[in-house]
């Protein structure tokens, strides 16, 4: 059984609102990332930082489950956190709200790859890992996320530097299935949307014709 927990944090910097409401193709970017990850989940929880955003959400009259953090922490971590403790499965793929283009083969793939450890995250060749990408299994989280928010840590990165038994996935492999790596395009500015139109415009072409 699988969980996904998408985190909304809040108001961009660079784009000045809420990424996950931003528009893109008459859509919330949320609506397009929940439509990506619900294939691939049993259920789907979607963390907000307030309660206020929170009422945004519930708006959308959509299929997840909408929760605020415990408390306020400025940070992801304390999102993953909340969205690790309300998860009702073994294992939970962490995701942004403005990533619509995950691809199901590759979750499957970080699924399927977690059995048995910790985590599953995709390796560059650099060493960078993507947190934002990757799937933790649910009581390890839970515990290590936890103590980071005791330590005042913020960066989401941490976790999967804290847990013991993490798979790491060659970006060449998650690249087979994703030539293009458009799975782990996220939205952080005007720009980024724009470039989203394109590739949504593409992939409808591809889908018309295939």
């Amino acid at each position: 059984m699988r969980s996904a927990i998408i985190l909304t944090g809040g108001k961009s910097s660079r784009i000045g609102i809420d990424k996950g409401l931003q528009i893109l193709e008459n859509k919330p970017l949320i609506i397009h990332t929940l439509n990506k990850i619900i294939e691939c989940v049993d259920e789907a929880i979607i963390v907000t930082g307030s309660e206020e955003q929170k009422l945004f959400y519930d708006e959308l009259k959509i299929n997840a489950n909408i929760i605020t953090d415990e408390m306020r922490f400025d940070s992801p971590i304390m999102g993953a956190y909340s969205g690790f403790k309300n998860a009702k499965n073994k294992y939970c793929v962490l995701v942004g709200s403005d990533m619509p283009f995950l691809n199901k083969e590759v979750i499957n793939l970080l699924f399927e790859k977690v059995e048995n450890h910790d985590a599953a995250t995709p390796l560059w060749p650099n060493g960078w890992v993507e947190p934002l990408l990757s799937v933790y299994k649910t009581d390890s989280a839970i515990k290590i996320s936890h103590n980071l928010i005791v330590k005042g840590e913020k960066k989401l990165g941490l976790i999967l530097r804290n847990l013991k038994d993490v798979v790491k996935i060659s970006i060449e492999e998650i690249r087979i299935i994703d030539p293009e790596l458009i799975t782990l395009f996220d939205i952080d500015t005007v720009d980024d949307l724009r470039k989203a139109e394109r590739i949504l415009s593409s992939l409808n072409k591809l889908k018309k014709f295939s």
